[in-house]
């Protein structure tokens, strides 16, 4: 009987990591020589015959020149990891892994609007607090001032 030989899989990491490299202009030479390793070993880690060192993930990222706490730093470390496991579940935690960027990047936004909305509630007061004292003073010319001041207000554009 003979052997079949398998072709590997580039896995999700493999992808990633041939897309920086090709997106900063790196070959596998340049990279490889950068954090200290051979052209063949980041081959066999794009096309997936090779997994990525767990104690150079750090000096890896820093050569594609990935910040720690960034989502492209965090997608890096996690594709890493999961190129440690089984290839029957690799599949699995990518998929569950774009979800998780999806929620963290819907929890971004929320949390960006939560901010507008503040800032908007604290211009808001103070133009009701402005008002406020306006009435209680009785100066007209105060009050269409501080009026005038809310309306603008209200009306200049978000930027959404």
């Amino acid at each position: 009987m003979r052997a079949i030989k398998v072709a590997a899989m580039a896995s999700a990491f493999g992808e990633l990591l041939k897309g920086l490299l090709l997106s900063q202009g790196l070959t596998m030479t340049a990279f490889a020589r950068a954090v200290g390793t051979s052209h063949s070993m980041i081959s066999q880690v794009i096309s997936g015959r090779n997994t990525p060192p767990p104690g150079k993930w750090p000096s890896w990222a820093a050569a594609l020149d990935l910040k720690p706490g960034t989502p492209a730093y965090r997608r890096f470390m996690r594709l890493a990891a999961i190129a440690h496991m089984p290839k029957t579940a690799q599949d699995d935690f990518v998929a569950w892994l774009d979800q998780q960027e999806h929620v963290e990047q819907q929890q971004e936004r929320m949390a960006a609007e939560l901010d507008r909305l503040r800032e908007d509630n604290r211009a808001l007061r103070g133009i009701v607090s402005s008002l406020a004292h306006a009435v209680h003073s009785g100066s007209q010319a105060e009050m269409s001032r501080v009026a005038e001041e809310g309306i603008r207000y209200i009306a200049e554009p978000t930027g959404d």
